[in-house]
């Protein structure tokens, strides 16, 4: 049974995992998935804010901005992704901050 892919055009994440799966001939089956409410905004905006706001701090003069980073760290699928990436801080090209 090959590999299954679910991912939606407008992921953040589909054309990556389908990159590597092309350099790698990895047979795999493609299933697109329509997003669930507003769920693919999320995905994609989650890593852009998260770096961004490490390159550039998020003034406190944006407090709705701030706190949507702060509602997309709380979800459980994001917190894991970040976590499971700690390791991996030191190589961060500017220098990781000691904060979320």
């Amino acid at each position: 049974m090959p590999l299954i892919l679910h991912g939606h055009s407008f992921s953040s994440y589909t054309p990556n995992v389908l990159i590597a799966l092309y350099e790698n001939a990895t047979p795999f089956a493609f299933r697109s998935r329509r997003p669930i409410g507003r769920s693919a905004g999320h995905c994609a905006a989650a890593p852009s804010l998260f770096y961004a706001d490490w390159i550039h701090p998020i003034a406190a003069t944006f407090p709705l901005l701030r706190a949507y980073g702060a509602r997309l760290l709380g979800r459980p699928s994001f917190a894991r992704c970040v976590d499971e990436a700690r390791w991996l801080r030191p190589h961060f090209p500017l220098g990781a901050p000691d904060r979320d």
